[in-house]
């Protein structure tokens, strides 16, 4: 089954308040200026955030579940006359060529694996494909987060090319949150809006799970906030950012 092929075209448009300038700019601050380092981005959707990678002197690659985001990703890169490596797969069964410099998980990456062996796996597997020194730098929504998020549901919203109803029921008893989204999209030929349907299900993962997870598997966790902007950490935030090494 295709993963996402309506909801990619419109994926740009909903994302438009991730600051994704601010965060390749703290993941190069922890990377260094070092050329020629490999950074791979898990996950990379629609590649907003490889774009902003693009401005300083790493080699970028990309990954992902979605062949229809990766398309759109692919073409923004030749439009601006980059060769970016693209390759489509499922990062619960991650397998690589070579070694890497650093592996990005951006934007609740890691809140779309719902089983704890799931995030332990990864973990081990990102650990023995990166080069020694190497980095992982992730985000996930807090167990906060995913505790309230059902409480203003159902969400709405509009403007003039698309609009969307979002209902959020919450398992308490595994911390997952499943949304159910119906978008209303206008279509450019009839200028008449078509609608779709598509049903997301994330998990939210306490800090010190996260954290003994990175330590057993062997990476040293030097920085963890709650803030891109201030780079520091706050009880009862809504995502908590990690920055580890090997």
């Amino acid at each position: 089954m295709s993963h996402y092929q309506r909801f990619a075209k419109i994926y740009d448009e909903l994302m438009q308040d991730i600051p994704y300038e601010l965060y390749s700019k703290r993941i190069a601050e922890f990377l260094g200026p070092q050329m020629s380092r490999t950074v791979v981005e898990l996950g990379c959707g629609t590649g907003n955030l490889l774009e902003k990678l693009m401005s300083y002197p790493y080699q970028i690659e990309g990954v992902d579940i979605s062949e229809e985001m990766l398309s759109i990703a692919s073409t923004k890169f030749t439009e601006k006359k980059h060769h970016i490596p693209l390759t489509c797969m499922d990062i619960r069964d991650f397998d690589y060529p070579k070694q890497v410099d650093a592996f990005i998980l951006a934007v609740d990456v890691v809140n779309y694996l719902l089983e704890e062996d799931e995030i332990a796996s990864l973990f081990e597997t990102l650990y023995q494909f990166l080069n020694e020194d190497g980095c992982v730098v992730f985000d996930s929504h807090t167990l906060q987060k995913m505790a309230s998020l059902h409480e203003g549901s159902p969400y709405t919203f509009e403007n003039e090319n698309l609009a969307y109803i979002w209902y959020a029921e919450k398992n308490q008893q595994h911390d997952m949150v499943e949304s159910d989204l119906t978008f209303f999209v206008k279509n450019e030929d009839d200028r008449l809006f078509h609608r779709f349907h598509e049903t997301h299900i994330q998990r939210g993962y306490s800090t010190e799970f996260l954290t003994n997870v990175l330590l057993a598997v062997g990476f040293k966790i030097e920085t963890v906030v709650t803030s891109l902007e201030t780079m520091t950490f706050e009880e009862n935030a809504e995502r908590v950012y990690f920055f580890a090494r090997k």
